[in-house]
């Protein structure tokens, strides 16, 4: 099996990539055109029996496989025919969609339902079939495309009229189609059409999609099974395992095969094909597909066995419906299957052996064995097959394939295809071939050929010497039987009622009563009507005419060189629907053209009727013709009255009642007389038995929604199948035109188009019945003059590129249009997000109220994710909402779900990954001590994703191994280096939108695992006896050092910590008995040292300990260490704050490192020769000596002890309220809070608390503690997003939330509401003068020139203290560098009175800045601005400590109001459900003030009047406004 482009490759060569079981005989019949070198070649430095079987294969697949097609994709629709923003389109699923899948959740699921039931096939009835002989036993899976090939937007209907229709039901059984699709987070601009290679499209495939709702409806509307395809492909499909389907739950029950069942029976199809090109447990395999089974869901499972008989294959039918036979079943192998069939009789090998037919490789000349041998199935002397058949892809090559064989060929490069005259059918930015209308009539034939046999007539069938059908493409045609050859036609057609329009399900335009309905072109196969069961059966005498469906003179045609193709008859169109049958031609004898196989029941009441058009001139007359059941060899010939006349569309009824109680077991017309150039076009025929079949009025008709572009969602309450075939929807427009917009069999409609209509629409909705009967309609009248329109929201591209979103967080800001009609109150603006659980917090309808006067809103939707919303805007009247017109996008995405515990597994130094959980992930970053190092693409053909990660601290690196890919690829193992055994290794995800998760760590800094873990600790510290000694003497082994996280060291004799680097997990470090130690440094320190006790090491001349993660240090008298002449505690989390005892150890050993600053340093690796080596435990007294090794240089008076990060650790988290009163700009430290939240306190005061101050996120996660992975989540009063920090400078009530993410969503764990203030509210006070900005704007909003800092001024490490330092300028931009070399990263540093900021990489910031404590403005030199500044001619305001404020404001006495972007708000203000006004400069008014030619009233706190009478005497209505 393969899948769509893989159609080159057979399965039995590609599953043998994976899983090498062929015998050697079948590996040489394979790889017959192959020299010894070709397979020497491909042996490259592999001497493997695989490796050279596999080498082998992969070459024979390259040569067998030379001419193969590389059938089209579809490209997606441009201009008019794009899809629309809420058109429903389904996806393809990852195994971790599946898993978490839910209706609502799974975008546009509601509209993606298949809702026409499974339709009864009659019984077979031998006398009316084509070929009697046929036992109509076998049955045929149908594997193919549906529209075409879509990778992304897979729309169920659309305004094109170039899309593949299913002609041929009849000869389907089973209907799985075939072409994969994105998963549906992935972003179409990942997609280039033009240059995609087929074996990597750039993009992710979903294991799984649904059938095509439309092609299900159709599928069962003609008695057919519907069956998704589940595919895993480990070489072009590389994320995504078989093996990952498997999970069970804590009662062993397979989690995927149940949400699988709930899919199934939710979008209505009936079962899965699995189409899994890797091995796996068959325990595990058939357990699963029975529990599918056992719930009614039929399933096939391939495999690459050729033969039904083979043990392996039989054995499946214990948990599976069905087998299928590969493509290498000719010859022996169905020798042996016909054995066993005879032998077993009750085996039914109908329903459980299906042969593959490779349609796309054998296409219709024989190209392929399994379709040139098909006559080896049947039983000796008949057509009949031995069990049934899959036809694998036939409309690859009939649809896809279109202008890729034959007379055209690819343009390289381009995928244009250019004819033998050098007409180029597919230029750079056009559509393919196959999409091209002209070409539509091409491949209904090459369909025709390939069902209907060589002459497009079922009764012709089976193979003849080979000839040419150049019209179509094709050099030759004769060596393909045609499915009619072996499978008999099938039926649904049955009871007493039956209709046709012959709509087969596109057209050019949409007719109603033979009149234009709509001028757009259009394919729906929803409304496809029971087409014909015979293309084209035609007895005659003489000359046949021909038959075809007519599209009408829209449809235009072309010729296989490019030139125009008149249509041979003309084109009148449809009577309702599409299509319409015209038969044409020279009629000089009686032509008998059968259409139907029936089971229609005839009563008292029956009649036929036939309404047709006949455009030529003549006397020839069309009959109605019957074959009866119980005289199947007559014809009963039924004049059609007035059929001899030319005319417009005519229906003539005939009646059946003297055929009452017999059984119709097939129609026919015919044709009688003589005439050239006749034409007859038939637009319907009914079958009625006499009652009336009109369905009642739809019931709740209503819109669902509405957009400025015409894109509509429409609803009603669906009734039975059996009352009710088909939902038909319609317009009135303005003008009083009745279009027909839309059809189905559903209880929703998406409509894509209102044909511009800005006035006044009527949509109707009619009911079809079971005889085709019309019911009246329901309506609902909707009036474009009181709707805003032109409405939109702000968005923007993501960093990425790759998406469009809102272009605020938190927020939707929306403008449009006023309407036409002014006389309402006020708008009302709702947002629900969609594709979201019910119970989700998000979950609910954000609103807000905007005055008439205010074109625009701004919605607070405090999200992370990127959600769909839709956006309404009503206008109010009187309290009533209006029709609302929508707007859809995305909110803005500022969250990346992190790698789940699922996501990977780590053991023995390996990591191993799934496709992460995550659904919107883009790339996995993988980190080695906090460094990026690799990171995986999702989507990649060449992934490495599934591929082993081995951690080798012995030879110091990260090693992503070569799989078995790697000789198709050309991959290789990747290497990192720099790894050692205290490295920690964590991942993010970064998401499509560009955010980056928090990191996860896989293997922490003290996960150690030795590769030697026996190994004696003599053996490690050989060189330094003196520390061997100074241990305790239960310490004997290098995991028992690795494992200590605790150590006192007892040595007088003592001088170097050389070899402590063993000691992985230390932690605490007690050298307090060792006093003649004179150096502790990173050397001899591998591990994160907390706490450092160094009391009565007096002797100690060097102190390096950057960055262990130091946090205490111990000492009783700090005066001791006058020898230190170099100290390093930079990069460390010590509390150096006033008063600590950290503190105190900085500031006094400094001067001990400067006075010492000519001293010389030497450090030994062992004892001087001075000092005895006590051995305490035996009284011995010797002498050591050590090799010296090369070490670290320390130059003295060096005094180091900048960027402390000390942490703040949450204690249990639990719902409360925490009041602090504090003075606005006031500097709290975490002390303040320590009392209430936090029980470790180690920490510099703070500006703002940010989320990490709350609850840190490198806390050791456990059972006991639920809140692994928490993230902490702020906001304030108005629900405005502060990200995670509270500005502890403004007065203001906070929300700080504890999450936990959960797929896609936020589980809520925890609530504290913090008060931050004096306690008191402000009133504003009454404005009495304008605000002079011109004091405050700094330059005036001009821009200054940048000037470079001078050299010198102070630095701040502290943010509280100063140093004497100089900027530094190189290409990238200006640093500045400390006197101790040190320079601020990421960080506030005050230089010489001015406050300047520093990026990651340290340098200089300038422009807006966003950092957790809020938005910031630097100027061009970097300083930080206050007050006022004009940006971009916008005001905005910053207080004294820098920060961007937002809300009300009070500047010199007056009041402004700032927009939630910290722009200045000018006119009306909605604040706390209070209008108030601000003039042009943005101040707040009190008094009366006259808007738009209106006089309100504003109280001395800015509020406006509504429904009373103002101080003054004059009365204001409920808008505010006077009433005069």
């Amino acid at each position: 099996m393969k899948y769509t482009a893989f159609a080159h490759f057979t399965m039995i060569e590609r599953k043998f990539l994976l899983v090498c079981h062929k015998t050697e005989k079948d590996i040489t019949q394979s790889n017959h055109n192959l020299t010894k070198g070709d397979l020497f070649m491909k042996m490259k430095n592999k001497n493997s029996l695989k490796t050279i079987i596999t080498s082998t294969l992969i070459a024979a697949m390259m040569v067998s496989n030379a001419p193969a097609l590389l059938a089209a994709d579809s490209k997606p629709p441009i201009g008019a025919q794009e899809i629309g923003s809420i058109q429903p389109r389904f996806s393809g699923y990852r195994v971790a969609d599946i898993e978490n899948w839910s209706p609502e959740t799974d975008p546009y699921a509601k509209s993606l339902r298949a809702s026409i039931p499974l339709q009864n096939r009659n019984e077979a009835f031998a006398a009316t079939q084509a070929n009697p002989e046929l036992e109509s036993k076998a049955q045929v899976m149908l594997m193919q495309g549906d529209y075409g090939n879509a990778f992304f937007d897979n729309y169920t209907y659309n305004n094109t009229f170039s899309e593949h229709v299913l002609n041929f039901w009849q000869y389907t059984d089973y209907f799985s189609p075939w072409h994969g699709a994105a998963s549906a987070s992935t972003p179409k601009s990942l997609y280039d059409y033009e240059t995609s290679d087929w074996t990597n499209r750039g993009f992710e495939f979903g294991i799984m999609n649904i059938p095509n709702p439309a092609y299900t409806n159709a599928a069962h509307k003609n008695g057919a099974m519907s069956i998704a395809c589940i595919y895993f492909d480990q070489i072009n499909r590389p994320e995504q395992t078989i093996n990952e389907i498997f999970k069970q739950d804590e009662n062993g029950e397979f989690i995927i095969a149940k949400k699988l069942i709930e899919m199934a029976k939710y979008f209505g199809f009936d079962g899965y094909f699995f189409n899994a090109e890797e091995d796996t447990d068959d325990a595990t395999k058939e357990a699963f597909l029975k529990a599918l089974n056992d719930e009614g869901i039929w399933t096939q499972y391939y495999d690459t066995i050729g033969q039904a008989s083979h043990p392996n294959k039989l054995s499946k039918l214990d948990c599976q419906d069905s087998v299928f036979v590969n493509y290498n079943w000719p010859g022996r192998r169905v020798e042996l299957d016909k054995e066993y069939f005879a032998e077993n009789p009750d085996f039914d090998p109908y329903s459980k052996v299906f042969y593959g037919a490779e349609a796309n490789k054998g296409q219709i000349n024989g190209d392929h064995e399994s379709e040139r041998e098909i006559p080896q199935l049947y039983k000796e002397g008949t057509k009949n097959p031995i069990a049934s058949v899959a036809l694998f892809t036939p409309s690859d090559w009939y649809q896809r394939g279109l202008g890729e064989e034959g007379n055209w060929e690819r343009i390289p490069g381009t995928g244009a295809m250019e004819g033998k005259n050098g007409v180029v059918f597919k230029s750079e930015g056009s559509m393919p071939t196959m999409q091209q209308n002209e070409y539509q009539w091409m491949i209904a034939e090459r369909e025709r050929l390939y069902f209907s046999g060589p002459y497009s007539d079922p009764t012709r069938t089976g193979m003849v010497e080979e000839f040419p059908r150049e019209d179509v493409g094709l050099k030759g045609v004769g060596s393909w039987v045609g499915v009619a050859d072996f499978i008999s036609e099938r039926s649904v057609i049955n009871g007493g009622n039956f209709y046709t329009n012959f709509n087969n399900g596109h057209g050019m335009q949409y007719f109603i009563n033979g009149e234009a309905g709509s001028s757009s072109e259009w394919s729906n196969i929803n409304i496809q009507d029971i087409l014909p069961t015979w293309q084209w059966w035609i007895d005659t005498e003489g000359s046949k005419l021909t038959v075809d469906f007519d599209y009408g003179s829209q449809h235009k045609m072309k010729n296989v060189d490019g030139s125009d193709r008149a249509a041979d008859y003309t084109q009148v169109g449809a009577y309702n629907g599409g299509s319409s049958l015209v038969m044409y031609g020279n009629l000089d004898s009686k032509n008998n053209v059968h259409l139907y196989k029936t089971d229609l029941m005839v009563s008292a009441g029956s009649s036929a009727s036939v309404t047709f058009k006949k455009t030529s001139n003549d006397d020839a007359q069309m009959k109605l013709g019957l074959i009866f059941k119980d005289a199947p060899e007559t014809v009963v010939e039924l004049p059609i009255e007035n059929s001899d006349k030319q005319g417009d569309w005519t229906t003539s009824k005939v009646n059946l009642a003297q055929y009452a109680g017999k059984s119709i077991a097939a129609m026919t017309l015919i044709f009688d007389g003589k005439a050239n150039d006749y034409q007859m076009n038939v637009g319907q025929i009914t079958i009625n038995d006499g009652q009336s079949h009109a369905p009642a009025t739809p019931k709740d008709f209503k819109i669902e929604a509405l957009h400025d572009n015409g894109e509509t969602q429409l609803s009603w309450t669906m009734e039975d199948y059996s009352t009710v075939r088909q939902y038909n929807i319609y317009a009135v427009l303005s003008n009083g035109e009745r279009v027909f917009l839309n059809g189905i069999y559903d209880d929703n409609v998406y409509v894509k188009s209102l044909l511009g209509e800005k006035d006044t629409i009527r949509f109707e909705l009619c009911a079809v019945g079971i005889d085709g009967t019309e019911s009246k309609p329901a309506v609902i009248n909707y009036d474009f003059s009181r709707q805003v329109s032109n409405l939109k929201v702000e968005e923007a591209k993501t960093s990425t590129g790759l998406l469009t979103q809102s272009a605020h967080e938190g927020v939707l800001k929306a403008s449009w249009t006023a309407p036409e009609d002014k006389d309402f109150d006020s708008y009302y603006v709702t947002v629900e997000l969609r594709d979201i659980k019910e119970e989700a917090a998000e979950n609910q309808v954000y609103s807000t109220v905007v005055d008439k006067y205010t074109p625009r809103a701004e919605v607070s939707v405090p999200t992370l994710e990127g959600y769909q919303y839709t956006l309404s805007v009503a206008t109010v009247k009187n309290g009533k909402t209006s029709n609302a017109m929508s707007y859809s996008g995305a909110t803005k995405d500022v969250y990346s779900i992190p790698v789940s515990k699922e996501d990977f597994t780590f053991e023995n130094n390996t990591i191993s990954f799934v496709n992460p959980q995550s659904y919107d992930w883009y790339k996995l970053n993988l980190y080695l001590d906090g460094e990026k190092v690799y990171d995986y693409t999702r989507g990649g053909a060449y992934s490495k994703l599934l591929d082993l990660i081995h951690l080798k601290a012995d030879e110091g690196i990260i090693e992503i191994e070569a799989d078995y890919r790697a000789w198709l690829h050309k991959t290789e193992a990747v290497i990192i280096e720099n790894y050692s055994i205290q490295s920690e290794v964590s991942v993010t995800l970064t998401d499509y939108s560009g955010n980056e998760s928090e990191p996860v760590v896989i293997k922490a800094s003290n996960d150690i695992t030795l590769s030697e873990p026996d190994q004696p600790l003599s053996e490690l510290l050989a060189e330094n006896s003196a520390l061997l000694s100074a241990l305790p003497s239960n310490i004997k082994t290098a995991q028992d050092a690795a494992e200590v996280t605790e150590l006192t060291l007892d040595s007088r004799s003592l001088t170097s910590l050389a070899g402590l680097e063993h000691f992985y997990s230390l932690e605490t470090l007690d050298v307090s008995k060792c006093p003649n130690l004179k150096s502790i440094t990173t050397d001899d320190i591998s591990a994160k040292i907390k706490e450092l006790n160094l009391t009565n090491c007096s002797q100690l001349q060097v102190l390096d300990l950057n960055g262990v993660g130091l946090e205490k240090i111990t000492y009783s008298n700090v005066n001791q260490y006058s020898n230190l002449a170099y100290v390093d505690l930079s990069n460390n989390k010590l509390d150096l704050s006033e008063g600590t005892p950290e503190s105190t150890f900085v500031n006094t050993v400094r001067d001990f490192v400067n006075n010492n600053s000519d001293k010389t340093i030497e450090i030994s690796l062992v004892a001087e020769t001075t000092v005895e080596a006590e051995e305490e435990t035996q009284g011995i007294a010797q002498e050591t000596t050590m090799p010296t090794a090369e070490r670290k240089t320390y130059r003295p008076g060096t005094m180091i002890s900048n960027n402390q990060r000390p942490e703040a650790y949450a204690g249990t988290i639990a719902n409360e309220t925490i009041e602090k009163e504090v003075a606005k700009g006031q500097t709290l430290n975490m002390r303040d809070f320590a009392d209430q939240t936090v029980k470790t306190v180690r920490d510099n005061d703070f500006l703002a608390l940010e989320g990490s101050a709350w609850l840190a996120q490198d806390y050791n996660p456990s059972e006991e503690n639920p809140f692994n992975n928490v993230v902490v989540q702020i906001t304030d009063a108005n629900r405005y997003t502060t990200a995670n920090t509270i500005d502890l400078s403004i007065n203001n009530t906070y929300t700080v939330q504890y999450l936990k993410p959960e797929y896609n969503t936020l589980e809520l764990l925890a609530t504290k509401t913090v008060k931050v203030g004096d306690g008191k509210a402000e009133t504003p006070t009454p404005p009495v003068e304008e605000i002079d900005k011109g004091d405050n704007d700094n330059n005036g909003g001009t821009t200054p020139p940048i000037i470079p800092p001078i050299d010198g001024g102070d630095s701040n490490t502290g943010n509280t203290t100063t140093e004497t330092g100089s900027w530094k300028q190189n290409e990238t931009g200006w640093w500045y560098e400390n006197s101790d070399g040190s320079y601020p990263v990421n960080e506030w540093q005050l230089i010489e009175d001015k406050w300047y900021h520093f990026d990651n990489n340290g340098y200089m910031q300038t422009g807006w800045i966003h950092i957790p404590s809020g938005w910031y403005y630097l100027e061009p030199d970097g300083s930080m601005v206050t007050g006022w500044k004009l940006v971009n001619g916008k005001w905005y305001y910053m207080n004294e400590l820098g920060t961007m404020q937002t809300g009300w404001v009070k500047v010199n006495n007056i009041w402004y109001y700032l927009n939630t972007n910290g722009d200045i708000a000018t006119g009306w203000v909605m604040s706390n459900d209070t209008w108030y006004y601000t003039n042009e400069s943005g101040a707040m008014q009190t008094g009366w003030v006259e808007v738009n030619h209106k006089w309100y009233y504003l109280d001395e706190k800015g509020t406006m009047l509504a429904n009373t009478t103002t101080p003054d005497g004059f009365e204001v209505d409920a808008n505010g406004a006077w009433i005069q």
